[in-house]
């Protein structure tokens, strides 16, 4: 959130904090979690309909992935002790490309021969538009894969290759993924 451009929806929250960072006298914890494990459910139906696993990020490009669920749990940590002052946090767990995402899954899902397609910006962003996301949300979505792909979205403040949050992907694809992608 600290950047100004090339991070789609995420530059929302760059200007949030800029705003929160305005209010005087107040405590504030600011919260950076990476890309959501959960994002990676909106290709269920691409991985059953089409038999591959795609988005605008490059396959070998590595970024940090975090279940929503620590978020919340690193939430109410903070917000159950006493602080002064102003901090920013990230939170991050596995550091993942698609191509090591998309052979988890595959494995995960009984399909070990599934591929990654990356598709190029416009394409997604008119695929988005026809599932129903409004013009900009699907602009703000493909620019999150080139994002991606640029490191643009990486911790820059704690080291990327050492994981401050718990969930494990693969323990995210047995308890999640795994039980969606059966039940659809």
């Amino acid at each position: 959130a600290e950047r100004t451009e090339g991070t789609g929806p995420v530059l929302g929250l760059h200007d949030l904090e800029n705003k929160l960072k305005e209010i005087k006298d107040i405590a504030i914890r600011i919260l950076r979690p990476s890309f959501f494990m959960e994002n990676l459910m909106m290709n269920i139906g691409l991985i059953k309909s089409q038999g591959m696993h795609g988005s605008t990020a490059a396959a070998e490009a590595k970024f940090n992935l975090v279940a929503t669920a620590d978020i919340a749990t690193k939430s109410a940590e903070l917000l159950s002790s006493d602080f002064t002052g102003s901090e920013i946090i990230e939170i991050y767990g596995d550091q993942q490309s698609y191509k090591s995402m998309t052979e988890a899954i595959g494995k995960a899902i009984g399909k070990p021969d599934l591929v990654y397609m990356q598709f190029p910006p416009e394409a997604a962003q008119a695929a988005m538009q026809q599932m129903g996301l409004s013009a900009s949300m699907a602009a703000a979505y493909a620019e999150l894969g080139v994002g991606l792909n640029s490191g643009k979205l990486d911790p820059t403040i704690n080291d990327p290759a050492k994981p401050t949050s718990t969930t494990r992907f693969d323990d995210f694809l047995k308890k999640f993924f795994v039980p969606a992608y059966n039940a659809g």
